[in-house]
C-alpha cells in the first residue's frame, strides 16, 4: 500500500518548514501550492459567502492541493470558541461535496503530544525530542526572517493565519521595511505552540492586565491581539496596526477595545479590513497614510 500523501493549509514562512519537520518523521509530505487569485477565487466559489476570509483561502488551497495528489490533510485545533476550530469539519464536507477523498489527521491543541506522537510514530519521549528541536529551527527562522529595523516602531496584532500569509496580508512586513519601519510581529508559530504546551511565559503582566478589557475568551486570537497591543503601548512603540480579516468574529469584536487601548496609552491604532475585495495599491495607500501619521 502505497503511504498517505500528506498536505496542510500553506502558511507564509512556515509552509517550508512544516515540509521539513514532518519530512524528517518519515512521512510523505506534499507542499500546499503557493496561494494565488486563482485560490481566492476557489475558495470564494466554495465557501459560505458569509464567513471569514481565512476559511475561504485555506479551503482553496486544500482545493488546489487535493486535486494535485494529496490525500491526507493535516490539521490542528485550537479548541476554542472561534469557527477556526471546526475547520475540518466543515471544509471537510464542501471537499467531500466536490468529489475529493481523503484523511483528515487533526492535532488538537488540548492533547498536542498525544496526537502528534500518533502521527509520527514516536512515543511521548520521541516526540517531546522531536518538538524540542523543532522549536530550536523556529526560533532561528522567525528570527531571520521578522527582525527589522527603521526609524519607527510598529507592533502587528490580528488574526494568525493573516499575520503570517503573505499572500493575505499583501505581505505587509515587506511594505513596511520599504516605509524605513520597523514591525514586530506580535504571535508566532512558536508562541502558539508554547501556548498549546501551556508553557508561553511571555508578557505574563500585560496577560493579566487584558482580563480588564474583556473578561472572556472569545475563541481566536483576540486574547493575544489585546495583549500584544498592551505591550506595544507599554513599550514605546510608535504605532500598531490591526490586520482584521472579514468577517473574523474574534477580532471583529475587540476593535473597541482595541481602540480603547489606544485611547488610554495615546497610541495610534488603525485597523485593516482584509478580504477578496482589497487592492494592493489601496492596501499600500492606507499603510503609507498611517506611517505617515506616526511620523508627523
Amino acid at each position: 500500500m502505497a503511504a498517505p500523501v500528506c498536505t496542510f493549509p500553506g502558511m507564509g514562512i512556515y509552509t517550508d518548514f512544516f515540509v521539513r519537520f514532518f519530512s524528517s518523521m518519515g512521512l510523505t509530505v506534499m507542499a500546499p501550492p503557493q496561494i494565488t487569485a486563482e485560490t481566492v477565487r476557489l475558495g470564494v466559489r466554495h465557501a459560505p459567502e458569509m464567513i471569514c476570509y481565512p476559511y475561504k483561502v485555506v479551503l482553496g488551497n486544500l482545493i488546489q492541493a487535493l486535486a494535485a495528489g494529496a490525500d491526507t490533510i493535516l490539521w490542528f485545533d485550537t479548541g476554542g470558541t472561534c469557527r477556526f476550530r471546526h475547520f475540518a469539519d466543515l471544509q471537510s464536507e464542501t471537499l467531500r461535496r466536490l468529489g475529493f477523498s481523503f484523511t483528515n489527521r487533526v492535532l488538537r491543541k488540548q492533547a498536542l503530544i498525544r496526537d502528534l506522537g500518533r502521527l509520527i510514530n514516536r512515543g511521548p519521549a520521541g516526540t517531546l525530542l522531536a518538538l524540542r528541536r523543532a522549536f530550536r529551527v523556529l526560533a532561528g527562522l522567525e528570527q531571520e526572517s521578522y527582525a527589522s529595523s527603521g526609524r519607527v516602531k510598529v507592533g502587528l496584532v490580528g488574526e494568525f493565519y493573516t499575520l503570517h500569509e503573505p499572500a493575505l496580508n499583501h505581505d505587509i512586513l515587506q511594505r513596511l521595511k520599504a516605509l524605513d519601519v520597523q514591525a514586530d510581529m506580535s504571535f508566532t508559530l512558536r508562541d502558539l505552540l508554547l501556548k498549546s504546551l501551556g508553557l508561553h511565559r511571555a508578557h505574563r503582566e500585560e496577560k493579566a492586565l487584558s482580563y480588564r478589557y474583556l473578561p472572556k475568551e472569545i475563541g481566536g486570537h483576540a486574547r493575544e491581539s489585546i495583549y500584544h497591543a498592551l505591550h506595544y503601548a507599554r513599550s514605546g512603540y510608535h504605532g500598531i496596526i490591526h490586520l482584521l480579516p472579514l468577517t473574523c468574529m474574534p477580532e471583529t469584536t475587540i476593535q473597541p477595545v482595541l481602540q480603547r487601548i489606544a485611547a488610554e496609552y495615546s497610541i495610534p491604532i488603525y485597523s485593516f479590513p482584509i478580504d477578496e475585495n482589497n487592492s494592493p495599491a489601496g492596501f499600500t495607500t492606507r499603510l503609507e497614510t498611517f506611517v505617515a501619521v506616526i511620523c508627523s
